[in-house]
């Protein structure tokens, strides 16, 4: 029961980030940390080391401007929360929708907005 109303909450959280990723092009810390801390209630040790090598890829890709910042500040939380399969479901559904949109907005922007691939990928994992 508590484990629901937190997921509802970070994924409430996830979608006002959409609509200011969106908007203004920038997600607050206050979000991003937020939902980081919602996640980390739910922290699951299952294949910590996939995790951990995840997490280290993420904060690569922002290091040479792959991927923004708020983005890497919710998703090495949330990938924490996973169990085995939710957390591959949320990698591969994360890497599909990300190449979708980029493809979908290649040629209007520069930036594709991080948190609208986060967000449906959370959405088909905790189904």
């Amino acid at each position: 029961m508590i484990k629901d109303i937190v997921q509802i909450i970070i994924l409430i959280l996830l979608l006002y980030g959409c609509y200011t990723d969106l908007k203004f092009r920038h997600v607050s810390n206050k979000i991003s940390f937020s939902i980081a801390a919602l996640a980390l209630l739910l922290f699951n040790p299952e294949i910590l080391a996939i995790k951990g090598v995840f997490i280290i890829f993420m904060i690569s890709s922002w290091f040479v401007h792959m991927i923004g910042s708020g983005d890497v500040k919710v998703l090495a939380p949330l990938t924490l929360m996973f169990n085995q399969w939710q957390f591959f479901i949320f990698l591969f559904i994360f890497c599909i929708s990300g190449s979708l949109i980029g493809l979908v907005i290649h040629n209007k922007q520069y930036l594709i907005p991080g948190f609208i691939p986060i967000t449906i990928a959370l959405i088909f994992s905790l189904l």
